[in-house]
């Protein structure tokens, strides 16, 4: 180990400093050519991943406004519906009532 050392300081010793950037910005460039695209497929998968949480979640949203677009309407109907009963009850006692009027003029 000490061996293998001694060499690479001799052998750094011999390069001139303008080489030895070189070396060390050619081999950053290289580095990074190989741990970018990794970087950015990890990133992007990421990305897809919050995008399609983020579209589900919209689409239970669009669901749950329409259910209470839904329920809305229903809350307006039944008591539509309910008035429209209670005259019909309404008028159905009346006309009773003009008939037992009616039959107590005859008697």
């Amino acid at each position: 180990m000490q061996s293998v050392l001694g060499e690479i300081k001799s052998v750094l010793a011999a390069i001139n400093p303008a080489a030895a950037a070189a070396v060390v910005a050619s081999s950053i460039a290289f580095m990074s050519a190989i741990f970018g695209p990794a970087v950015q497929l990890i990133i992007g998968s990421k990305q897809a991943a919050a995008a399609q949480r983020a579209n589900d979640l919209t689409g239970s949203r669009a669901i749950a406004t329409m259910r209470l677009a839904w329920m809305g309407k229903l809350r307006d109907t039944v008591p539509e519906f309910h008035s429209i009963l209670m005259i019909k009850e309404n008028v159905e006692q009346e006309k009773e009532a003009v008939k037992l009027s009616r039959l107590e003029r005859r008697y």
